[in-house]
């Protein structure tokens, strides 16, 4: 679809009324026992302009048109499986991954007038499911403190990219915490 059509529907659906969806964020929460695996950024950009290196966040990032296949839940699986590989160096079986889609769905006041929102999943993922890669998995946190278990006590104390993956964070372990229990 060319640009200039894409355009006309967006303008079209705003005089109506309707809201249109910017992008689609998914983040994979994987825990284990009492942690959760977090990842501190290195990198100083961000989407919203400020630098967030040295801050914590899930790792993730946003489902990309290549992350789309012909079954339903390809996108997600796609992308959650690049994003992990790509700051993390973990694979995730795809395949069977039962999906858990907890949203945090943001319409900014900046941006209220025009009606666009900004989607936001967590994946809840039981570690265990990373089971093959847990010695190289391992050596990567020695190397390095880019990504890190964090444990679901000590959240409240380190310094988060957003409130919204702070959110994120909360939502994941008290999804994972209700499994266990």
């Amino acid at each position: 679809m060319e640009l200039e059509k894409i355009e006309e529907k967006v303008k079209e659906a705003l005089l109506k009324g309707r809201a249109i969806a910017t992008g689609v964020g998914i983040f994979a929460a994987i825990c284990e026992k009492n942690g959760i695996l977090l990842r501190r950024r290195v990198e100083e950009e961000s989407l919203l302009k400020k630098d967030l290196s040295g801050k914590w966040e899930l790792p993730g990032g946003t489902v990309e048109l290549n992350d789309f296949g012909e079954e339903y839940q390809s996108a997600v699986k796609n992308a959650l499986a690049r994003e992990v590989r790509e700051e993390t160096e973990l694979e995730i079986e795809i395949k069977d991954l039962p999906l858990v889609l907890l949203p945090a769905i943001l319409k900014k006041s900046s941006i209220e007038k025009l009606g666009l929102i900004d989607w936001a999943f967590v994946v809840p993922i039981d570690a265990q499911r990373f089971t093959k890669a847990t010695e190289k998995y391992g050596e990567k946190l020695r190397e390095t403190r880019e990504i890190d278990w964090v444990l679901f006590e000590k959240i409240k104390e380190i310094d988060v990219v957003s409130e919204r993956m702070r959110y994120l964070i909360n939502i994941a372990i008290d999804y994972y915490r209700s499994l266990k229990t």
